[in-house]
């Protein structure tokens, strides 16, 4: 099942990847629910489509559809969202480890991932919405049992040493 979801409208907002090519006109950010301090961050699945649209101009919005089910060799991504790091000099530095389970419990094949690469740069607008550089992609095989995943992400703000943790379930259906 897909549900949207809505994160604002971030046109204009400066949603970018690793490097920074143009700032955003100033908004009133508050962030995302999940936060530690001024540090907030939102879990997202999305298809194929959100995928690439994440590639569009930031002046275009983007509107994601985040994905709850997903069926044998569909191909979908996780990506993390967030705002409010701290920098030094100028510099910001966002991780994020990622694991999945089964439904059983057990780590999904090796997707126990530690300092994977949110955003590794320079900025002077630590409020824009960023993403994940670094992006992990799940496709299920014929072999895989159906039921619930969990993903679990922390993502971490290495420069303001604060973290917030994030659940979502993707359900495989055969």
């Amino acid at each position: 099942m897909l549900k949207p979801v809505v994160l604002a409208t971030l046109l204009g907002l400066g949603l970018m990847g690793p490097v920074v090519a143009q700032e955003a006109p100033m908004r009133d950010m508050r962030g995302f629910p999940e936060a530690d301090g001024p540090f907030s961050a939102a879990l997202v699945v999305v298809d194929e489509a959100g995928h690439t649209a994440f590639n569009a101009p930031s002046d275009q919005g983007l509107q994601l559809t985040d994905v709850s089910e997903v069926a044998v060799g569909q191909r979908v991504f996780v990506k993390v969202l967030f705002t409010g790091m701290a920098l030094s000099d100028g510099f910001g530095l966002v991780t994020y480890d990622v694991r999945l389970l089964s439904p059983d419990g057990a780590v999904y094949s090796e997707t126990d991932h530690k300092g994977l690469t949110a955003f590794r740069g320079a900025t002077t607008r630590p409020e824009q919405i960023f993403n994940n550089s670094a992006t992990l992609g799940i496709r299920f095989e014929d072999k895989d049992m159906a039921g619930p995943y969990r993903i679990e992400v922390t993502v971490q703000d290495v420069n303001g040493n604060r973290h917030v943790p994030l659940v979502t379930t993707l359900r495989l259906v055969k």
